[in-house]
Formats: C-alpha cells, structure tokens, sequence
C-alpha cells in the first residue's frame, strides 16, 4: 500500500503543472536543458542496472528506485548548479538492454520578477509619448 501511494504521488506530481522533467529511453544520446535547482528522473525499463555514473559537477544522484507497477527502473537527479554534466547508464550485463547517455545542461534560474515586462518595453514610456518624460 506504501509503494502504491508513492507511487500515486509521484504520477500527480508529474501531471501536475509544476512537474519535474522526466527524461526516458527516447531521450538516449540528446542533450537537455534543466534549471539549476529543479529535481529531474530518467525513467528506463527495467533491467538490474549498476547505479548510473555521472561525469561533471553540474548533476548529482539522490536516489534509484524501481517502480514495481510499470517495471521501470526511476533515476533521480538534482540539477546542482550551472555547468554540464554527463550521465551514463549501462544495461544489464548480459541482457539486450544497450546503454543509455543523457548529457544534461544545468542553466541558471533566472527571477522572472526581475525582468521588465514587455508592454513597458513597447509603451508609452520609451518613446511613443512624451508624457512620461514630463512626469505626466
């Protein structure tokens, strides 16, 4: 019952609108974009993996843990800081599961409360009237 409830979470999690990325088999030998910050899973058929290695500072490894409802084997990663990172996966020994590779790109996370918005960029105060120079 335990299993299946974190297992719920972690489905409405990733439907919900603030869902970490979830990278699988399609996504072998691509690169991707992560923010700094964000918790992101690689999730792969099941296969009795050794535990991924990671070339790069930019990504570390929280956890590995196999989803016994869907027999696959769920990776999960924190995007540190900025910079790139490399992540291999190999298959089972002996089996027909080929590697997979995941060069993930950590990039800084901007505030977008920081930016000006794009209508005060094109408005009135930057050079379609003068009445904002006058204080107006």
């Amino acid at each position: 019952m335990y299993a299946a409830s974190r297992i719920g979470i972690l489905l409405a999690t990733l439907l919900g609108g603030c869902a970490a990325p979830l990278f699988d088999e399609t996504h072998n030998g691509r690169s991707v974009r992560v923010d700094a910050g964000r918790v992101f899973t690689i999730a792969l058929p099941e296969a009795g993996s050794p535990p991924p290695q990671v070339r790069g500072d930019a990504v570390r490894l929280l956890e590995v843990r196999r989803d016994d409802g869907g027999g696959r084997d769920l990776f999960v990663f924190r995007a540190d800081r900025p910079g790139e990172s490399t992540i291999g996966i190999s298959g089972a020994t002996g089996e027909t599961v080929p590697p997979y590779v995941l060069n993930v790109r950590v990039w800084e996370l901007v505030d977008r409360r920081l930016r000006p918005h794009p209508l005060f960029l094109h408005g009135r105060c930057f050079g379609a009237s003068t009445s904002c120079r006058r204080g107006r």
